[in-house]
């Protein structure tokens, strides 16, 4: 017997993505990482955000490159995850989304756009804002520097990106003020932390146990540590961070430090290696 239910309201799924040049991506990080190091935490940051976006099973997922499509970084991206590229279309962050949705809207499917900036974004995040926008012309989660990591949309919103202060603090509420201008319906889901900045103090599920989340280390670059532990001081219970460093880098030391994470390491590295610390 055929089921009578309709199906899901389709969504397709943006990335936007630069190429990963050293020099040009994660700008605010090359002082802690360098530029080498901060094009390889981009570059790892896009495929998270790819693997998300396919595990969450919402829609198509389609990579949004920019300055163009034929970066070797893009096409690899493009055959490993069997998805599509796209060219970004716009002078500024704005134009460039509002052509993703229009492109998306016009084949009769919602967009929903992420970037590569939010290590602690999951599967769920995706499909809560694929669900609120059934019911929404907008969806947005909102980011602790001011800004949004994600936004979607089930229809195009007049001037809903017209004028906005890209890049600044002013970005979200400047977005609601034109959502409402517009008089159209928008659902914000919790907010979300930006890997550009140190997370904030937030308010955390509390429990009755003492919990630490400790990360071992030896050797890893800052490149790879810098995700992880963010994303662990982010979590959204009453915990503390600890990076537990074999290696007693001075550099993983600053690194704890500008996220608001513990530090400890060995006095003597006989037989280091990540783990011997806990």
């Amino acid at each position: 017997m055929t089921s009578s239910a309709p199906p899901a309201d389709p969504v397709r799924v943006a990335v936007f993505a630069k190429a990963p040049a050293p020099g040009s991506v994660k700008t605010r990080l090359i002082p802690l990482l360098g530029a080498e190091g901060a094009a390889r935490l981009h570059a790892a940051l896009v495929r998270h955000a790819l693997s998300i976006a396919l595990e969450s099973g919402i829609g198509p997922v389609e990579l949004w490159c920019a300055p163009a499509t034929d970066d070797p970084f893009f096409e690899r991206c493009a055959r490993e995850f069997g998805i599509t590229l796209c060219a970004q279309a716009g002078t500024d962050l704005g134009e460039r989304m509002r052509h993703a949705i229009a492109t998306s809207l016009d084949e009769g499917a919602a967009r929903v756009i992420i970037g590569g900036d939010c290590p602690a974004m999951a599967i769920g995040d995706l499909q809560a804002a694929a669900a609120a926008l059934r019911g929404n012309d907008v969806v947005l989660t909102p980011a602790e520097d001011g800004g949004y990591v994600l936004v979607g949309a089930a229809r195009l919103v007049p001037g809903m990106f017209e004028g906005v202060a890209w890049g600044t603090s002013g970005v979200l509420e400047q977005t609601r003020v034109r959502l409402a201008a517009a008089r159209a319906r928008w659902a914000e889901l919790p907010t979300l932390w930006d890997v550009d900045r140190r997370p904030a103090t937030r308010d955390v599920t509390t429990t009755s146990w003492k919990i630490a989340v400790l990360v071992p280390t030896y050797n890893e670059g800052l490149e790879v540590l810098t995700p992880t532990v963010a994303a662990a001081v982010a979590m959204r219970i009453d915990h503390e961070t600890w990076v537990l460093d074999d290696g007693a880098r001075p550099e993983v030391e600053r690194l704890a430090t500008e996220l608001g994470a513990h530090y400890l390491a060995r006095p003597t590295h006989e037989h280091a290696k990540a783990g011997n610390l806990n």
